[in-house]
């Protein structure tokens, strides 16, 4: 074989494209990131690991010779770097001596997955030249920081004449290690003082730059800086804490991606299907110590994969205690004991924060959850959250303790960490009370339907609400402030369109409130009308009309015609009439709806905004064409300025409007706007919400018109096809698109005989 000038990056891309693959294809058949084969491809990672070759040529389904060329063009990843070697030093005990070289690193695990990206970038950097080199790997415990040095000291060992592993969790014993270095590399005598032992390896390694030195589990960068030698060798340090800008660069070391999970938990459990391991490892978190727990459970006991689910479910910390590996010598449950041990003893108020934290959503938790609203706060975590600077320092012992990922303006706890720390004795369902009211007190009081400022709050905060309020939890006494919370909730999700999820919220709030208050009090048909607006929304259009038609009769009773409440109600309610079909019926209340409206909330509340929509499809559907554009118009304007183009009530304002256009004969106009309606959403709204579907109709007519026939009958056919599937024959979207793809197939039948024998 000649030899190879095409690089690697360039003959995997060729090979890819060849193959018809995308980036993301190829990265799910060989199971490596993406982010990884684009590295490759644009030869940012020059040094591809072997079995990554491999399973690249595998997935590309190369020949043999193409197989050889392709690993030919990896370039030598092991050259000796030039400077003076330490292999021909004297050396007083000749046990440590490896090929050659002083080596006292733990044996590498045959378990140990992924992570080329890390290896490669840590190789990279280190290589970077000049001083001391110094990278801190930083990250949860768990994570797998310490596997990641021992594969890395492993596979780059013979480009050093040196590699000390030095455990530094204890800073006190670290001088000792190193003191133990100097007597291997017989720079000192065992009966010369740690400090000379130490002066003279100093001395040796600034005179050297073929030396790796391994600092693990280091906590106090501060303890640790004086240990740090001179020279032009390389350090790594392991450690939870992140804040080791001054000493080095620090280097975040994050979960497994899936493929890398579903990798370990196979190798080590085969009998494993590629979906159950992928069922574990999402449960899991993809965190690598308890992957490798769970593996080694699976392959040595006989447990189904749902026993071992459901047992994880129940008994987390108990499952998760058991020690599994030379490479993890501590189980995830007694690593997270120790750290939160240690804290507690510390700074008991940076312990609080962890367990409210961990009966809260493994996303992120806004620090200002904590310091805007500290009365909530159990003591002393409510003094400290409402002192800016001792919140501070709560915040850099939590980022050094590595229990949670701590950014700016956030924290995450991963699940597995949360379910431990819901086992310690100081825990107790007081605090999943607490929670429920810290996030009361957080959250806007203003309603979301009502105001869209609140909506980036709701946003920030709904996963945490969703968790707070598990109905599992035992939550006595905080009843109405749980009802708040659900309600609240379904109705940011009703905005959002998201009425599946809505619809169980809703419905607990409407069963509490009732329980609390009645039927007919003010909350439980507010609750009964959100219920209602949810069912309309999910196309259970019967069921909104008779939930909508009560509650309306009772709003009216209880608060009066002109309650912003009885509004809405009576909004929602001409919106299933006319999605029923009773359009005279839906016009009259929808006018007098919008009329109150308007005297009651204003011109551009988002209530009254919504009743515009309604009362421009019922004039449109009436025929009232004229009317109904101008009106749909001016509120199309509005919902662009008060709500935002991305919005619910914008697209479906848009839609009619672009409907109204239509049946004005202004197609080219009408096209446009449905072009742009359909596109955003499709995106926001998914492609079979009815809103999508009556967008897609519309367009669909427009086309027609305008002679579009080709691309009129897929999209009326597909609109046609989603309708009846979704919403049903009878559905009023479902007639739209009947009539249009009607009128398109009429056109495709006159013009092409051969397409009108084919159907």
């Amino acid at each position: 074989m000649g030899a190879i000038t095409e690089p690697f990056g360039a003959m995997l891309c060729r090979l890819r494209q060849r193959a018809g693959l995308t980036q993301e294809q190829l990265a799910e058949r060989a199971k490596i990131s993406v982010k990884a084969i684009s590295a490759l491809e644009r030869g940012e990672r020059r040094h591809p690991y072997r079995p990554t070759v491999r399973a690249l040529a595998t997935a590309l389904q190369l020949s043999t010779e193409e197989r050889t060329t392709l690993e030919g063009a990896v370039p030598r990843r092991n050259q000796r770097l030039p400077g003076r070697a330490l292999k021909d030093l004297p050396r007083a005990r000749s046990e440590v001596i490896l090929g050659g070289q002083v080596w006292n690193v733990p044996a590498r695990s045959p378990l140990f997955t992924g992570r080329e990206d890390l290896l490669e970038e840590m190789r990279e950097s280190l290589r970077s030249g000049g001083t001391t080199v110094v990278q801190a790997l930083h990250g949860m415990g768990g994570i797998g920081k310490t596997a990641l040095t021992i594969e890395y000291a492993h596979r780059y060992g013979a480009n050093y004449d040196m590699v000390w592993w030095i455990p530094a969790e204890q800073p006190a014993l670290v001088a000792h290690r190193l003191a133990e270095l100097a007597h291997a590399l017989g720079a000192a005598a065992i009966t010369d003082p740690v400090t000379v032992a130490m002066a003279r390896l100093w001395g040796m390694l600034r005179e050297q730059d073929r030396w790796l030195l391994i600092f693990d589990n280091a906590e106090d960068p501060a303890a640790l800086a004086e240990y740090l030698p001179g020279g032009g060798g390389h350090v790594v340090i392991t450690s939870r804490n992140s804040d080791w800008w001054e000493l080095g660069t620090p280097v975040g070391v994050g979960v497994f991606d899936r493929g890398e999970s579903i990798a370990l938990l196979r190798c080590r459990a085969p009998q494993l299907t590629e979906g159950e391991a992928g069922q574990i490892a999402h449960v899991l978190g993809d965190l690598p110590l308890a992957l490798t727990q769970a593996a080694a459970h699976l392959a040595d006991a006989p447990t189904s994969v749902q026993d071992y689910l459901t047992m994880l479910a129940e008994r987390t910390a108990e499952l998760l205690a058991d020690e599994v590996s030379a490479t993890y010598p501590v189980s995830l449950t007694a690593s997270v004991q120790i750290a939160l041990d240690r804290l507690a003893a510390q700074c008991p108020a940076a312990l609080q924060l962890l367990t409210l934290a961990a009966y809260l959503a493994p996303e992120p938790i806004p620090w200002t959850l904590f310091t805007l609203h500290p009365a909530p706060l159990p003591e002393p975590l409510g003094t400290v959250a409402a002192d800016p600077l001792a919140f501070s320092a709560l915040i850099r012992l939590i980022r050094q303790y590595g229990l949670a990922g701590v950014e700016p303006s956030t924290l995450v706890m991963h699940r597995l960490l949360a379910a431990i720390v819901r086992t310690q004795p100081h825990s107790s369902h007081n605090l999943a009370i607490r929670v429920v009211r810290v996030l009361r007190a957080a959250l806007p009081t203003d309603n979301p339907r009502h105001d869209p400022s609140v909506w980036p709050v709701w946003r920030s905060l709904l996963p945490h609400v969703l968790v707070a309020t598990d109905p599992r939890r035992i939550l006595t006494g905080v009843e109405e402030d749980v009802a708040w919370l659900l309600h609240h909730a379904a109705e940011y999700l009703w905005i959002r369109t998201e009425n599946v999820l809505a619809r169980p919220l809703v419905e607990r709030a409407q069963d509490l409130r009732r329980s609390l208050w009645g039927k007919d009090h003010p909350d439980t048909l507010d609750s009964a009308a959100v219920l209602a607006a949810v069912l309309w929304g999910s196309g259970h259009h019967e069921w909104a009309h008779r939930i909508g038609e009560d509650t309306l009769t009772r709003c009216r009773q209880t608060l009066g015609n002109d309650h912003p409440n009885t509004l809405f109600s009576a909004v929602l309610f001409a919106g299933t009439l006319w999605t029923l079909g009773q359009y005279e019926l839906a016009r009259e209340l929808s006018e007098d709806t919008l009329t109150r409206c308007r005297q009651t909330l204003g011109n551009d509340h988002p209530i009254t905004l919504i009743s515009a929509v309604v009362f421009a499809g019922t004039l449109w559907t009436l025929g009232q064409h004229e009317l109904a554009r101008e009106l749909s118009e001016d509120t199309l304007t509005r919902c662009r300025q008060t709500l935002g183009n991305e919005e619910a009530v914008t697209l479906h304002s848009a839609t009619v409007f672009a409907g109204t256009l239509w049946t004005l004969g202004q197609h080219e106009l009408g096209r446009e706007l449905s072009e742009d309606t359909l596109t955003r959403s499709c995106e926001i709204l998914g492609n079979d919400h009815p809103i999508t579907l009556l967008s897609a109709a519309i367009l669909a007519s427009d086309l027609g018109a305008l002679g579009q026939q080709e691309r009129v009958h897929e999209l009326s056919e597909d609109t046609l096809t989603r309708c009846r599937q979704i919403l049903g024959n009878d559905d009023f979207n479902s007639l739209c698109s009947v009539r249009s793809v009607a009128a398109v197939l009429a056109i495709v039948h006159a013009r092409d005989p051969a397409r009108r024998r084919e159907e």
